[in-house]
């Protein structure tokens, strides 16, 4: 079996909300890019949307610099992103 490089971050989890801790991990080990795995699922048929139509990735950088997110903690804000992309997509 391959040895995942972050299988022993999922152990040093904050205990916060789940919705939380699947933040921190997904910010922490590089897996913040949520259209473009929605796209690789085939959950949608293009990578072309970009978040609030800012023509940035939906990505960690981008949710520092957002305007139409309104939390202020990273994590929470990614959590908004998140909530945003799932009515799109939905």
């Amino acid at each position: 079996m391959k040895e995942k490089p972050w299988i022993n971050d999922i152990l040093n989890l904050p205990d916060c909300p789940r919705s939380i801790s699947v933040a921190v991990f997904r910010l922490t080990n590089g897996h913040d890019c949520l259209y473009a795995h929605r796209c690789r699922y085939r959950i949608v048929n293009s990578l072309a949307y970009q978040l609030y139509c800012s023509g940035m990735a939906m990505n960690a950088n981008h949710f520092h610099v957002c305007s139409a997110l309104t939390k202020s903690c990273i994590y929470s804000r990614f959590c908004e992103a998140r909530h945003s992309l799932d009515n799109f997509t939905s």
